[in-house]
């Protein structure tokens, strides 16, 4: 847009007669980029100020008159303004937009700059600069409920020889999902009250100085990691460091944390499980709360899914195998009459096989 407003103020130029063409295109332009709540300038060849917003006059705490004409040395101090100065050179070198993103005090700051033709020929420098803070982290909310999606689907549907190889793994994925330095999960016994260490991060016991970790603890004498149980909720923590009642009884021996956050795992309104991460980068959240919740309930639902299906054939199998060994004639239907099965007596009896007469009405034998 702003290439195509000096395009025009070009043309103006050269008709004679255009002086109100050209007052009535400054005043479109001036009106046009004002509009634009991103920071909007445009610099000459020399990357002096050419023109700019009434967001660049904001940010900078100055008129228009105070900007126009000077350049970035004047305003910034000298590495900034290097700064800003050695991506300019790289548009006019390459005629290439040039597009960076940095934090700034926690907001992300996207700056696109590129080349722009002057009325003299020669170009300058055009940039937006745009706080994408918000952007940002709406893109990082969606990547991580597909990250969480992804890691329910694996976890629940990948072969994994035994329960524990799964709920490493599970510990694993969510470490990841979680960005999170360290992490445990213990097994709960509402009955026993007592809280059993099952999975935790390797480098944990080799960061811990306590001597002789307990694999086992009574939730009556635990600390940090039963509060989510006696709370029934989750716990965040971002500063670890500070005092915090719910840090009673944390061993100083214990591996240094920073942040932390731990939840229960509630099936069916029983803990069945308590999970804990800790030394994220940056703080912990809601999302991250949500997402393991989400994450280990579903795995947990379909592990005891599983193992109730493996107890079921199991015990089929072994009603099977009293049946065929029983000294008396058994044949099995089902809710409709249809055989299923004929011990060794029951075919003796009916001259049929087992096999021949799966699948026949009981009375056709």
């Amino acid at each position: 847009m702003l290439a195509f407003i000096l395009i025009y103020i070009r043309n103006c130029r050269r008709n004679k007669s255009a002086g109100k063409e050209l007052y009535d295109a400054n005043r479109i332009l001036s009106s046009f980029i004002n509009a634009e709540s991103k920071i909007a300038y445009l610099k000459d060849e020399n990357l002096k100020y050419l023109m700019g917003n009434q967001a660049l006059y904001d940010f900078m705490q100055k008129d228009k008159a105070e900007i126009i004409g000077h350049d970035d040395f004047d305003f910034f101090d000298e590495h900034l303004a290097s700064i800003r100065r050695e991506t300019d050179y790289k548009v006019l070198e390459t005629l290439t937009p040039q597009i960076i993103e940095y934090s700034v005090d926690g907001n992300i700051i996207n700056i696109n700059k590129f080349p722009v033709k002057l009325p003299n020929g020669k170009y300058g420098v055009g940039a937006l600069i745009d706080d994408v803070t918000e952007v940002r982290k709406h893109e990082q909310l969606q990547a991580k409920l597909l990250q969480r999606s992804s890691i329910l689907v694996e976890v629940t549907s990948r072969d994994f020889k035994d329960r524990q190889e799964q709920l490493d793994y599970l510990l694993q994925k969510a470490l990841e999902l979680t960005e999170s330095q360290y992490g445990y999960i213990y097994i709960y016994d509402e009955e026993a009250r007592e809280l059993t260490l099952n999975t935790w991060t390797n480098g944990v016991m080799e960061d811990c100085e306590i001597a002789n970790p307990q694999a086992k603890y009574s939730l009556d004498k635990t600390g940090l990691w039963g509060e989510v149980i006696r709370q029934r909720k989750h716990i965040i923590i971002n500063d670890f460091q500070k005092e915090n009642p719910l840090k009673k009884g944390y061993p100083e021996e214990h591996v240094k944390l920073n942040r932390f956050f731990s939840i229960p795992i509630i099936i069916d309104g029983k803990i069945v499980a308590v999970a804990g991460f800790a030394n994220k980068l940056s703080d912990y959240d809601e999302n991250d709360v949500s997402n393991t919740i989400i994450v280990f309930g579903g795995v947990w639902q379909s592990m005891q899914r599983k193992e109730a299906q493996e107890q079921l054939a199991y015990e089929r199998n072994k009603y099977r195998q009293t049946l065929i060994s029983i000294g008396d004639g058994v044949m099995v239907v089902d809710k409709n009459g249809v055989i299923e099965m004929l011990n060794a007596v029951a075919s003796e009896l009916t001259g049929w096989t087992d096999t021949e007469a799966r699948g026949r009405h009981y009375k056709e034998v």
